[in-house]
């Protein structure tokens, strides 16, 4: 955002007590296009850490993936999008009556319910989740729409919860009130250079019981709902053995010329000893004369 200020000088001296004069503003606002790189258009296929993630559920635009970030769950307008390699664990809160906790347990169709497809099994979450289940993860920072193997789609572990409402200790038990999502990630390309990509995504849903614990039926409490995002890494050369560098000896030792103790009183190992340490003094011997030249 840029601005402009054209100054003007008023004549006071012009101007009496029984006179008025009257002073024009004028507003001019343009818009200009922003010369940009987009990320859909990178060329390079590896994610920046903290860039956003890109998402496509509609198979025709890209988007970023997105999580509620807002103290209030009612509030679907501020959201954050979720960077690359960015561990998250935000929470928000909504106020219930013991009606409004009701219909979040058993309601079909609600403004605090939505109705999701996890595994072909019908599940009702609460509508200020990511839905997860409609989105495709891109693989690349580049990802092509016109390509479904750039594309990769969210595995849902097992959703097994029922809602179910008490009404005689106001308790709604089997809805979700937390959601984690997990990223898989890897690098591709040459170690010199390497490029971050994502390997998988999964989430799950974690359920709590809500009780409303109010002696009044119209008062409002509060309820806590969480999400989560983690990553993971997984790289086939971070996990390669370590191999020391060789002894810096011009020649070969015997695997025990530095051990000649042992723990034993036998007379057979005494003779065995005396061997071993004249043969460790010998060497020890060449190995100062090598030494000093």
């Amino acid at each position: 955002i840029s601005c402009n200020l054209t100054l003007i000088d008023i004549d006071l001296d012009s101007i009496t007590n029984s006179s008025t004069a009257s002073i024009e503003q004028h507003f001019s606002i343009t818009f200009k296009p922003s010369f940009f790189v987009d990320d859909t258009i990178k060329t390079s296929p590896g994610y920046w850490f903290g860039s956003a993630i890109k998402t496509n559920n509609t198979g025709a635009t890209v988007d970023n993936l997105q999580i509620l970030n807002s103290p209030t769950c009612n509030s679907m307008v501020e959201k954050e999008n979720v960077g690359f390699g960015i561990d998250l664990n935000v929470g928000c809160s909504i106020g219930l009556k013991v009606d409004d906790l009701k219909e979040l347990c058993t309601a079909t169709i609600s403004p605090f319910i939505t109705l999701h497809n996890f595994n072909d099994r019908p599940s009702y979450v609460p509508s200020w989740f990511t839905s997860v289940d409609r989105l495709k993860i891109g693989k690349y920072a580049n990802s092509n729409l016109s390509d479904p193997e750039h594309w990769l789609g969210i595995s849902i572990e097992d959703f097994a919860f029922s809602r179910q409402w008490i009404e005689s200790k106001r308790l709604c038990s089997g809805i979700p009130t937390s959601l984690h999502i997990k990223f898989l990630w890897s690098h591709i390309g040459h170690m010199s250079s390497p490029q971050p990509i994502i390997r998988g995504v999964s989430a799950s849903f974690q359920s709590s019981h809500l009780r409303h614990t109010s002696k009044y039926h119209n008062e409002s409490k509060d309820f806590m709902f969480t999400t989560i995002v983690s990553w993971v890494l997984e790289d086939d050369y971070e996990n390669k053995k370590y191999i020391p560098p060789h002894d810096p000896f011009l020649f070969k030792l015997p695997s025990d010329s530095f051990y000649p103790f042992e723990s034993t009183t036998s007379a057979t190992y005494i003779k065995s000893f005396r061997s071993r340490f004249f043969t460790f003094s010998f060497l020890l011997t060449n190995i100062l004369v090598l030494i000093s030249q």
